[in-house]
């Protein structure tokens, strides 16, 4: 009867360990390629512009990001430079992925891409640091069509 406990409980422990290997939400894991996975981005300001940035959000956070689907949350949280337009986004359309990371030295997004894998949308952003000892707010913006779940930020350097 021992015996049996004891492989009852190897048998549960090892169906947990399988369950839970397999629930990542590593995009990587899925089987489609990454270039097929890509989701199609639409113009709203040019990589590591300084005319746009985030504005109304906790200066603490080292990340922030944030979904932006409707108009309030677009003026509340979304700020452009002198002598600059904010696109307008039809957010029955739209989602606007944006975010800021405050890095340690001088930096900026060197590419960003946003996936489509296995039903779940990942909007990717690879960070560059650069040669100064400055902090520096990096912002990245992406306009996408509105996707039917949930967006996961993954910044890589």
């Amino acid at each position: 009867m021992k015996k049996l406990r004891i492989c009852n409980a190897v048998l549960l422990i090892l169906i947990l360990f399988i369950s839970i290997a397999c629930a990542s939400d590593d995009p990587v894991s899925c089987d489609i390629n990454d270039e097929d996975a890509v989701v199609e981005t639409y113009q709203f300001f040019p990589i590591n512009s300084n005319n746009v940035w985030l504005k109304n959000v906790s200066e603490s956070e080292s990340m922030l990001n944030l979904i932006i689907e409707n108009q309030e949350d677009y003026e509340q949280f979304i700020d452009v430079g002198e002598g600059y337009t904010k696109p307008v986004i039809e957010f029955e359309k739209y989602t606007l992925l944006a975010g800021r990371i405050i890095n340690p030295t001088c930096g900026q997004v060197l590419d960003q891409r946003v996936l489509n894998k296995c039903d779940k949308f990942y909007y990717e952003i690879y960070l560059q640091d650069m040669d100064c000892h400055a902090v520096t707010t990096i912002h990245y913006f992406a306009l996408i069509k509105s996707p039917k779940t949930a967006v996961q930020f993954i910044v890589k350097r």
